[in-house]
């Protein structure tokens, strides 16, 4: 194709292109096809130096930002991949029922998340089912494993000297024995085995670290809260993590690993109820028992939530105080959309907050839901 027909056919593709951006952002699929034979026929030579700078200059005409673009060409890729396409020419734009955004967050929980939870994701992303808090939810709840690391495993400073061991270290997160990973390649779920494994080593975790993560990752759900509270109606609730701040007075610095805020119905003077969960895997820890006193008294219940081990339970109920709540979380079932829970004792419901306390749960829980 000489100059003068590149020229022309790449002003009909921008044309189209100039069309989508101003009145069609929903059809990214489109845009994302446009830009990928911009760049695979190199029709971009005719305006600038490098497929880059094009997308660049692109983005400024139609005064959009450069992101914009770039994220409806990846979401393109990851979209093809979820459907076993080797191109996205082959995915059809009619039938596209996800957000660029929601690839982005998937193609993150993919590097990090247990495997039959991805595989719950994709499935539903597939069908087009609105999973957007769920997905920022899930993203949460795994990013901190990651440690600061990138894709790659290595961490963004460029001074991890970290050595990974070897796979073989690591087992499936609560089942340790060799009779449940051999159950997992009975049951033709190596793969799913095999991928967790190669997380855990990338990211150099233990399985207490995607323990724990898979705990968090099980109180999302509604399911403990209504074991804990037993007939109360939920009309809100709303899940934090890792909230931290510091009590200047008492020179204290809290950190919990969990916060459920729960409204029981619609009145206005009706004060919401406050759940508080430390996640443990070492029920004697001296640590545990300083955090259980230090916590309880900014929360109307609490808990402990540890593995649904057989041991791990005894030794709970052995050395946690009775006025707290143990919760015991399994693996994950029913395709990784839900755990296995046991309510091992139920925490006593009270309503004597300090108003102090309450205050400053509050606070904190509106600072972090405005992201400062």
């Amino acid at each position: 194709m000489n100059t003068s027909n590149r020229k022309f056919e790449l002003q009909l593709i921008e044309e189209e292109l100039n069309y989508l951006i101003k009145n069609d952002r929903k059809n990214w699929i489109r845009t994302a096809k446009l830009l990928f034979r911009i760049e695979q026929e190199k029709l971009y030579e005719v305006r600038a130096v490098s497929f880059t700078r094009y997308v660049v200059q692109l983005a400024e005409q139609n005064k959009i930002n450069v992101s914009t673009l770039w994220r409806a060409k990846t979401a393109a890729n990851v979209y093809a991949e979820l459907l076993g396409y080797e191109n996205i020419k082959e995915i059809k734009e009619e039938k596209v029922k996800t957000t660029p955004e929601q690839l982005e967050t998937y193609k993150k929980i993919k590097t990090i998340a247990p495997e039959k939870i991805v595989e719950e994701i994709k499935n539903k992303l597939i069908e087009g089912e609105g999973i957007r808090n769920e997905l920022h939810a899930v993203w949460k709840t795994y990013r901190p494993l990651k440690k600061g690391k990138t894709e790659r495993g290595r961490k963004n400073n460029k001074q991890n000297n970290e050595v990974l061991v070897s796979a073989d270290q690591y087992h499936l997160p609560f089942d340790d024995e060799e009779v449940m990973i051999n159950k997992e390649i009975e049951d033709e779920n190596y793969g799913y085995l095999l991928k967790d494994i190669q997380k855990l080593e990338k990211y150099n975790l233990s399985t207490e670290d995607l323990t724990i993560g898979n705990i968090k990752n099980a109180l999302r759900g509604r399911k403990w809260i209504s074991l804990a509270l037993g007939k109360y109606n939920l009309c809100q609730f709303n899940s934090f993590y890792d909230i931290s701040f510091k009590d200047y007075e008492k020179n204290i610095r809290y950190k919990f690993d969990y916060i459920g805020f729960i409204k029981k119905d619609k009145k206005i003077n009706s004060f919401p109820i406050l759940v508080g969960v430390v996640v443990n895997t070492n029920p004697t820890s001296h640590i545990l028992q300083r955090k259980i006193k230090v916590q309880f008294p900014y929360f109307n219940c609490f808990y402990v939530a540890i593995p649904l081990k057989d041991e791990i339970i005894r030794k709970a109920l052995e050395n946690i105080p009775e006025s707290t709540g143990i919760i015991a979380i399994g693996k994950e079932i029913e395709g990784g959309t839900r755990h296995e829970l046991k309510m091992v004792r139920k925490s006593k419901l009270t309503s004597s907050i300090e108003e102090k306390n309450r205050a400053i749960l509050f606070q904190k829980l509106l600072e972090n839901n405005l992201g400062w």
